[in-house]
Protein backbone atom coordinates (compact mmCIF):
# COMPACT_ATOMS: atom_id res chain seq x y z
CA UNK A 1 0.00 0.00 0.00
CA UNK A 2 1.38 3.31 -1.05
CA UNK A 3 1.21 6.06 1.62
CA UNK A 4 0.58 9.60 0.31
CA UNK A 5 3.21 12.20 0.94
CA UNK A 6 2.89 13.81 4.37
CA UNK A 7 1.19 10.75 5.93
CA UNK A 8 2.51 7.71 7.77
CA UNK A 9 1.07 4.44 8.89
CA UNK A 10 0.43 3.57 12.58
CA UNK A 11 -0.92 0.51 14.30
CA UNK A 12 -4.40 0.26 15.83
CA UNK A 13 -2.94 0.32 19.35
CA UNK A 14 -0.97 3.47 18.56
CA UNK A 15 -4.13 5.07 17.12
CA UNK A 16 -6.10 4.37 20.30
CA UNK A 17 -3.29 5.78 22.44
CA UNK A 18 -3.03 8.91 20.26
CA UNK A 19 -6.79 9.45 20.42
CA UNK A 20 -6.80 9.18 24.24
CA UNK A 21 -3.86 11.60 24.45
CA UNK A 22 -5.68 14.20 22.34
CA UNK A 23 -8.79 13.85 24.53
CA UNK A 24 -6.69 14.31 27.69
CA UNK A 25 -5.01 17.41 26.24
CA UNK A 26 -8.42 18.95 25.53
CA UNK A 27 -9.54 18.33 29.12
CA UNK A 28 -6.32 19.84 30.50
CA UNK A 29 -6.74 22.86 28.25
CA UNK A 30 -10.26 23.41 29.59
CA UNK A 31 -8.99 23.17 33.18
CA UNK A 32 -6.25 25.70 32.45
CA UNK A 33 -8.82 28.12 31.05
CA UNK A 34 -11.06 27.69 34.11
CA UNK A 35 -8.15 28.22 36.51
CA UNK A 36 -6.96 31.24 34.57
CA UNK A 37 -10.42 32.83 34.81
CA UNK A 38 -10.65 31.98 38.53
CA UNK A 39 -7.23 33.50 39.15
CA UNK A 40 -8.28 36.69 37.33
CA UNK A 41 -11.41 37.01 39.46
CA UNK A 42 -9.47 36.41 42.67
CA UNK A 43 -6.97 39.12 41.75
CA UNK A 44 -9.83 41.55 41.18
CA UNK A 45 -11.30 40.57 44.55
CA UNK A 46 -7.98 41.18 46.30
CA UNK A 47 -7.69 44.62 44.71
CA UNK A 48 -11.25 45.42 45.81
CA UNK A 49 -10.62 44.32 49.40
CA UNK A 50 -7.31 46.18 49.64
CA UNK A 51 -8.97 49.30 48.31
CA UNK A 52 -11.75 48.96 50.86
CA UNK A 53 -9.24 48.38 53.66
CA UNK A 54 -7.19 51.46 52.74
CA UNK A 55 -10.20 53.78 52.77
CA UNK A 56 -10.66 56.13 55.70
CA UNK A 57 -12.28 59.46 56.47
CA UNK A 58 -9.50 61.39 54.69
CA UNK A 59 -9.72 59.68 51.29
CA UNK A 60 -13.39 58.65 51.10
CA UNK A 61 -16.86 59.53 52.31
CA UNK A 62 -16.49 57.30 55.41
CA UNK A 63 -17.06 59.08 58.75
CA UNK A 64 -14.12 59.49 61.17
CA UNK A 65 -15.77 57.11 63.63
CA UNK A 66 -15.09 54.21 61.27
CA UNK A 67 -11.34 54.85 61.12
CA UNK A 68 -9.32 51.97 62.50
CA UNK A 69 -6.36 53.07 64.52
CA UNK A 70 -3.27 51.11 63.56
CA UNK A 71 -0.47 51.41 66.05
CA UNK A 72 2.85 51.39 64.21
CA UNK A 73 5.11 48.49 65.00
CA UNK A 74 8.39 49.78 66.37
CA UNK A 75 11.37 47.91 67.63
CA UNK A 76 12.64 49.93 70.57
CA UNK A 77 15.45 47.54 71.40
CA UNK A 78 18.89 49.01 71.00
CA UNK A 79 21.54 46.88 69.37
CA UNK A 80 24.30 46.02 71.82
CA UNK A 81 26.44 43.84 69.61
CA UNK A 82 26.21 40.96 72.07
CA UNK A 83 25.47 37.44 70.93
CA UNK A 84 22.11 35.92 71.91
CA UNK A 85 21.85 33.76 74.99
CA UNK A 86 23.67 33.86 78.30
CA UNK A 87 26.65 36.19 78.35
CA UNK A 88 30.12 35.47 79.62
CA UNK A 89 30.25 35.70 83.40
CA UNK A 90 26.52 35.07 83.78
CA UNK A 91 25.77 33.20 87.00
CA UNK A 92 23.62 30.26 86.01
CA UNK A 93 21.06 28.57 88.19
CA UNK A 94 20.01 24.94 88.31
CA UNK A 95 17.54 22.79 90.21
CA UNK A 96 19.36 21.58 93.31
CA UNK A 97 18.73 18.39 95.24
CA UNK A 98 17.01 18.61 98.60
CA UNK A 99 18.51 17.09 101.74
CA UNK A 100 15.25 15.63 103.05
CA UNK A 101 13.12 14.17 100.23
CA UNK A 102 9.55 13.12 101.03
CA UNK A 103 9.96 9.66 99.56
CA UNK A 104 13.07 7.53 99.06
CA UNK A 105 12.99 4.51 96.75
CA UNK A 106 15.89 2.12 97.17
CA UNK A 107 17.04 0.34 94.01
CA UNK A 108 18.92 -2.73 95.22
CA UNK A 109 21.19 -4.84 93.05
CA UNK A 110 20.10 -8.37 92.33
CA UNK A 111 21.46 -11.19 90.25
CA UNK A 112 25.02 -12.26 89.54
CA UNK A 113 28.13 -10.71 88.01
CA UNK A 114 29.61 -12.14 84.84
CA UNK A 115 32.24 -13.77 87.03
CA UNK A 116 29.52 -15.63 88.96
CA UNK A 117 29.61 -13.56 92.15
CA UNK A 118 26.25 -12.97 93.90
CA UNK A 119 25.63 -9.18 93.85
CA UNK A 120 23.30 -9.31 96.86
CA UNK A 121 26.13 -10.53 99.07
CA UNK A 122 28.45 -7.62 98.19
CA UNK A 123 28.69 -4.50 100.38
CA UNK A 124 27.55 -1.16 98.89
CA UNK A 125 30.53 0.93 97.82
CA UNK A 126 28.55 4.07 96.93
CA UNK A 127 25.05 5.27 96.03
CA UNK A 128 24.09 7.26 92.96
CA UNK A 129 21.21 9.68 93.64
CA UNK A 130 18.62 11.23 91.36
CA UNK A 131 15.60 13.26 92.47
CA UNK A 132 12.36 13.74 90.57
CA UNK A 133 10.25 16.73 91.62
CA UNK A 134 6.58 16.30 90.79
CA UNK A 135 3.12 17.30 91.95
CA UNK A 136 1.37 14.90 94.25
CA UNK A 137 -1.73 13.18 92.78
CA UNK A 138 -4.00 14.55 95.53
CA UNK A 139 -3.68 17.87 97.31
CA UNK A 140 -6.41 17.02 99.83
CA UNK A 141 -5.76 15.13 103.07
CA UNK A 142 -8.83 13.60 104.68
CA UNK A 143 -8.80 13.35 108.48
CA UNK A 144 -11.45 11.20 110.11
CA UNK A 145 -12.47 11.92 113.69
CA UNK A 146 -13.77 8.97 115.68
CA UNK A 147 -15.30 9.65 119.07
CA UNK A 148 -15.74 6.80 121.49
CA UNK A 149 -19.26 6.23 122.76
CA UNK A 150 -19.73 4.44 126.07
CA UNK A 151 -22.87 3.66 128.05
CA UNK A 152 -22.64 3.84 131.82
CA UNK A 153 -24.28 1.29 134.11
CA UNK A 154 -26.80 3.95 134.99
CA UNK A 155 -27.78 4.21 131.31
CA UNK A 156 -26.14 7.58 130.53
CA UNK A 157 -24.38 7.82 127.15
CA UNK A 158 -20.92 9.44 127.08
CA UNK A 159 -19.27 10.70 123.84
CA UNK A 160 -15.57 11.66 123.69
CA UNK A 161 -15.06 15.17 122.23
CA UNK A 162 -18.62 15.34 120.97
CA UNK A 163 -18.06 18.52 118.92
CA UNK A 164 -15.43 16.79 116.75
CA UNK A 165 -17.96 14.34 115.30
CA UNK A 166 -21.19 16.28 115.73
CA UNK A 167 -21.09 18.18 112.42
CA UNK A 168 -21.16 16.44 109.01
CA UNK A 169 -18.13 16.28 106.72
CA UNK A 170 -16.83 19.74 105.88
CA UNK A 171 -14.07 21.41 103.90
CA UNK A 172 -11.22 23.01 105.81
CA UNK A 173 -10.30 26.68 105.53
CA UNK A 174 -7.76 26.86 102.63
CA UNK A 175 -10.08 25.14 100.07
CA UNK A 176 -12.92 27.31 101.35
CA UNK A 177 -10.89 30.43 100.63
CA UNK A 178 -9.93 29.18 97.17
CA UNK A 179 -13.56 28.32 96.38
CA UNK A 180 -14.73 31.76 97.45
CA UNK A 181 -12.00 33.39 95.34
CA UNK A 182 -12.81 31.40 92.20
CA UNK A 183 -16.55 31.96 92.53
CA UNK A 184 -16.04 35.71 92.92
CA UNK A 185 -14.53 35.85 89.44
CA UNK A 186 -17.34 36.39 86.88
CA UNK A 187 -16.06 33.72 84.50
CA UNK A 188 -16.11 31.03 87.21
CA UNK A 189 -19.68 30.17 88.18
CA UNK A 190 -20.53 27.65 90.86
CA UNK A 191 -20.48 24.55 88.64
CA UNK A 192 -17.07 25.44 87.18
CA UNK A 193 -15.59 25.91 90.65
CA UNK A 194 -16.92 22.50 91.65
CA UNK A 195 -15.40 20.97 88.52
CA UNK A 196 -12.09 22.66 89.31
CA UNK A 197 -12.07 21.08 92.78
CA UNK A 198 -12.76 17.66 91.27
CA UNK A 199 -9.97 17.98 88.68
CA UNK A 200 -7.31 19.51 90.94
CA UNK A 201 -8.11 18.20 94.39
CA UNK A 202 -10.01 15.00 93.67
CA UNK A 203 -13.00 16.03 95.80
CA UNK A 204 -16.32 17.80 95.23
CA UNK A 205 -17.49 20.85 97.14
CA UNK A 206 -21.22 21.52 97.51
CA UNK A 207 -23.17 24.68 96.70
CA UNK A 208 -23.73 25.20 100.40
CA UNK A 209 -20.01 25.07 101.17
CA UNK A 210 -19.33 27.73 98.54
CA UNK A 211 -22.12 29.92 99.92
CA UNK A 212 -20.83 29.50 103.48
CA UNK A 213 -17.30 30.32 102.29
CA UNK A 214 -18.52 33.55 100.66
CA UNK A 215 -20.43 34.57 103.77
CA UNK A 216 -17.42 33.81 105.98
CA UNK A 217 -15.10 35.87 103.74
CA UNK A 218 -17.66 38.71 103.71
CA UNK A 219 -17.72 38.79 107.51
CA UNK A 220 -13.93 38.55 107.87
CA UNK A 221 -13.34 41.34 105.32
CA UNK A 222 -15.83 43.75 106.89
CA UNK A 223 -13.20 45.76 108.74
CA UNK A 224 -10.89 45.79 105.70
CA UNK A 225 -13.71 47.06 103.48
CA UNK A 226 -14.55 49.86 105.91
CA UNK A 227 -10.91 50.95 106.04
CA UNK A 228 -10.66 51.02 102.23
CA UNK A 229 -13.85 53.11 101.96
CA UNK A 230 -12.63 55.59 104.58
CA UNK A 231 -9.30 56.02 102.81
CA UNK A 232 -11.01 56.58 99.47
CA UNK A 233 -13.28 59.21 100.97
CA UNK A 234 -10.31 60.95 102.59
CA UNK A 235 -8.25 60.95 99.38
CA UNK A 236 -8.30 64.07 97.20
CA UNK A 237 -7.91 62.07 93.96
CA UNK A 238 -9.36 58.64 93.24
CA UNK A 239 -8.64 56.53 90.18
CA UNK A 240 -11.41 54.19 89.06
CA UNK A 241 -10.80 53.25 85.43
CA UNK A 242 -9.07 54.17 82.19
CA UNK A 243 -9.92 54.00 78.51
CA UNK A 244 -8.21 54.69 75.21
CA UNK A 245 -8.95 57.72 73.06
CA UNK A 246 -7.48 59.01 69.80
CA UNK A 247 -6.06 62.51 69.85
CA UNK A 248 -4.02 64.09 67.05
CA UNK A 249 -3.78 60.72 65.29
CA UNK A 250 -2.28 59.16 68.41
CA UNK A 251 -3.61 56.76 71.00
CA UNK A 252 -3.94 58.44 74.38
CA UNK A 253 -5.26 57.21 77.72
CA UNK A 254 -8.09 58.87 79.59
CA UNK A 255 -8.08 58.21 83.32
CA UNK A 256 -11.29 58.51 85.32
Amino acid sequence: MEVPKGYFLISEKEFIFLKATIHLMKELNQQVQLLTEENRQLKLRVVELEDRLNKNSTNSHKPPSTDVFRMPVQNNREKTGKSPGAQKGHKGTTLKMVDTPDLIIEHRLQGFCSCGCNLEELSVSSVRRNQVIDLVPRLIEVTEHRSEIKVCRCGKVHVADEEATKAPSKVWRPPQSAGSLFESIPIHPCDRVQGLFVNLLGTRISDGELTDANELCFKNLGQTESEIINRLLASQVNHFDETSMRSNKKLEWVHV
